[in-house]
């Protein structure tokens, strides 16, 4: 990380419009600095999918090991959309704001792992989990009891009017206690 260490900069990058990986984001706002092995991308901003992210990332390599500090607040973003785009698969719908504040040391993935520390949330609003249809596994059941024939849908999704998953990190352990979805039929 000698070159890191050595590096002075104070710079910005805006950009209209930049596709990578199949998704596209717009209205990119990146400031940089550099000095003395602290690297800081403050703002690290940009609309994505009809929402926004405002972001900041640090990076410490003064020290053997780099140290990384992710700072992330995102709303109003059309994840369905997103995901199609940037995985090509169809897995969860809905808006989502999520938040997160996290730090981890090391520049290999196993040590990275191992120190991931902070919290966050994901909040995904008025959507559907594409793949699994709990209220069709319902009504077949109400069906097989009553006689009735099974109902079945083209695409199987549970649809939700909210999908809230908290979370922690320390050491690496990541728990999501106080996960809940509240949909028309069920409330897990």
């Amino acid at each position: 990380y000698t070159p890191l260490r050595k590096l002075v900069l104070d710079g910005k990058v805006k950009a209209g419009k930049i596709k990578a990986h199949g998704a596209t984001v717009e209205n990119v706002d990146i400031g940089i600095t550099a000095d003395k092995g602290i690297i800081s991308v403050d703002p690290l901003d940009m609309q994505l999918y009809k929402g926004k992210v405002d972001s900041a990332l640090k990076l410490d390599v003064r020290k053997q090991n780099p140290a990384t500090g992710v700072i992330l607040a995102a709303s109003g973003i059309q994840v369905g959309p997103l995901l199609k785009d940037a995985l090509k698969k169809e897995l969860i719908e809905g808006t989502l704001k999520a938040d997160a504040n996290l730090s981890m040391k090391g520049d290999e993935p196993d040590m990275i792992k191992k120190t991931l520390t902070g919290k966050g949330g994901l909040v995904f609003n008025d959507g559907a989990i594409v793949g699994i249809d709990i209220p069709g596994m319902v009504r077949n059941v109400k069906s097989k009891i009553t006689g009735g024939q099974s109902a079945s849908s083209e695409k199987p999704r549970t649809d939700f009017a909210e999908l809230n998953m908290p979370f922690t990190a320390r050491n690496g352990l990541v728990k999501t206690d106080g996960t809940r979805m509240v949909s028309p039929l069920i409330r897990v």
